[in-house]
């Protein structure tokens, strides 16, 4: 990005943080929280939360918002709170253009109550469609378009499929549901990225040849991975199964390193810091150094002399 490349990433970017899926969550948290300062102005100073209104008047509105009722202690709990705060106020008068921001808000809040899952969704995204909304452009029109915003509704669309398998909930736990389930799903760009770099992981890689390649992650914990611990099953349980043992993962890890390390032009790195403190090589580093040693090199040195030459 430093330079202008956008990289295709295999991995993709979890729905959640985009854009859109990012504006959706904000949203529903700031009905859920009853309008609470700090998701209060984290979701109307979104650039997609309009209201119906243009920006300039967004703008002043939620400038006023914050200087007359959102400043020193919190105000009571939802949009009648808000008002009351406003009410108190010598500087407020009520044809000030903030109370038209309260009362859109409050016509179109969610329901916090049980309620049936379908009913939360139906809810949520014509609050979420509200807010988009500007005087020129429906909220639909601006929620659901670009990559992030077919993902989203391909999403929403699959969750109506299974509803009647959700029991009914009440907002707030119907909030932590769609949460998990967003983070689970990814979207990748269409277009717009370059046609000769790409970010793969160690499956995508084996079915791709390139003649530049660069090995990152070289650090012990990442290539290859901890061998996660597993709560249910015993080694002795998942050979009795006939499951294969999670060391297969290593040796697996370590076939890929090898196929990808023998192509025409290739760069090993890695992190030598990470969250502050000093990394471990990955034992393929390691290993490789022992045996280049044995034959009178040492990848350090190698190094060195490349950078002179």
């Amino acid at each position: 990005e430093r330079w202008g490349i956008q990289v295709d990433d295999s991995a993709g970017l979890p729905l959640h943080h985009t854009v859109k899926g990012a504006f959706v969550l904000s949203a529903g948290q700031m009905a859920a929280q009853e309008y609470a300062p700090v998701e209060f102005l984290k979701t109307m100073k979104h650039p997609l939360a309009r209201l119906g209104f243009d920006s300039r008047h967004m703008t002043d509105a939620l400038t006023r918002m914050e200087q007359l009722a959102l400043r020193g202690i919190r105000p009571a709990p939802g949009i009648a709170g808000l008002k009351q705060r406003l009410l108190e106020t010598e500087k407020f008068g009520e044809d000030d253009f903030v109370w038209e921001l309260t009362d859109a808000l409050n016509a179109c809040t969610p329901n916090m109550e049980t309620a049936e899952f379908s009913t939360h969704i139906e809810n949520h995204l014509r609050f979420v469609e509200t807010l988009a909304a500007t005087t020129e452009t429906s909220g639909a029109a601006r929620l659901w378009a670009d990559e992030d915003g077919e993902a989203l509704a391909l999403f929403f669309n699959e969750l109506m499929q299974i509803k009647s398998n959700i029991p009914p909930l009440d907002f707030p736990s119907y909030l932590l549901v769609i949460r998990q389930l967003l983070s689970q799903k990814t979207v990748r760009p269409k277009y717009g990225t370059h046609p000769r770099a790409f970010i793969l992981g160690q499956i995508e890689s084996r079915m791709t040849s390139a003649d530049t390649l660069i090995l990152a992650g070289l650090n012990e914990g990442l290539w290859p991975s901890d061998i996660p611990h597993d709560p249910w099953m015993s080694r002795q349980m998942r050979a009795d199964f006939g499951l294969p043992a999670a060391e297969q993962q290593i040796g697996i890890a370590a076939h890929d390193f090898v196929q990808l390390a023998s192509g025409p032009r290739v760069f090993l790195t890695r992190a030598l810091r990470d969250s502050g403190g000093p990394t471990v090589p990955s034992r393929w580093i390691l290993r490789m150094n022992t045996v280049l040693e044995a034959a009178g090199l040492n990848l350090s040195r190698q190094r060195e002399r490349d950078l002179d030459h």
